[in-house]
């Protein structure tokens, strides 16, 4: 009703999913991609998505929340043709570990959409 969007863009390209996941912003991820139906695949200026973003950060618990959702690419590259996997291998950050094993996991189950 205010006229904020969340699927708004920054001058950088970013979204308020981009900042959630960044900033390790669990319930606001969570709420964004719920209920504000985010892209969860949506790209920056860089072509980093919210998946990089999370992973960069170590941020397990919305990594896992994002490979939940139905429409994510978990093979998704960025602008340098990381994948996020790869991203959070070079960054070390919080909870790395349990991250990548997160991604891993997902990396080797089959997509629930038929992708076209």
């Amino acid at each position: 009703e205010s006229g904020f969007s969340v699927k708004q863009l920054d001058s950088d390209h970013w979204a308020p999913i981009h900042y959630a996941c960044w900033h390790g912003k669990v319930e606001a991820s969570k709420l964004l991609l719920e209920k504000g139906n985010c892209n969860p695949n949506l790209l920056n200026g860089q072509l980093s998505s919210p998946l990089h973003f999370a992973a960069r950060g170590g941020h397990a618990e919305i990594v896992k929340l994002l490979l939940q959702h139905p429409e994510i690419d978990r093979h998704i590259e960025d602008q340098q043709k990381r994948s996020p996997v790869q991203v959070c291998e070079e960054n070390k950050q919080n909870e790395w570990e349990e991250t990548i094993k997160l991604l891993q996991q997902a990396n080797g189950k089959p997509y629930e959409k038929v992708r076209i």
